[in-house]
């Protein structure tokens, strides 16, 4: 029984690995200039390798039906980034707790 509900909830909910679906994962460790960027720590470089992949569109399509509202969606996948990278959005700020607020709702 417990077998079923497990295969009957891991075919309805979409995997993702810390927030991220693995096919995000699967094609950034391929890329040379993220795994440079990631090793050396260069969150600006990194990110802008992950922009030039276009991983915030896909984690946008990705997460689209999940989180409807746009802002929320936004802030979501931009504390995705923070959390595995350390860079924050230029529309973000950090709270002393680590999470992403946006710089107008101070």
């Amino acid at each position: 029984m417990a077998g079923i509900l497990l295969t009957s909830y891991l075919s309805s909910t979409p995997l993702t690995i810390a927030g991220i679906p693995p096919s995000i994962i699967f094609s950034a460790v391929q890329d040379k200039g993220v795994i440079s960027a990631f090793v050396t720590g260069d969150s600006g470089a990194l990110h802008d390798e992950l922009k030039q992949m276009g991983v915030e569109e896909k984690m946008n399509d990705f997460y689209r039906n999940k989180i409807p509202d746009q802002q929320e969606r936004d802030r979501y996948i931009h504390q995705r980034f923070y959390d595995h990278s350390g860079y924050v959005g230029t529309n973000y700020k950090t709270t002393p707790s680590g999470n992403l607020r946006r710089k107008e709702e101070s």
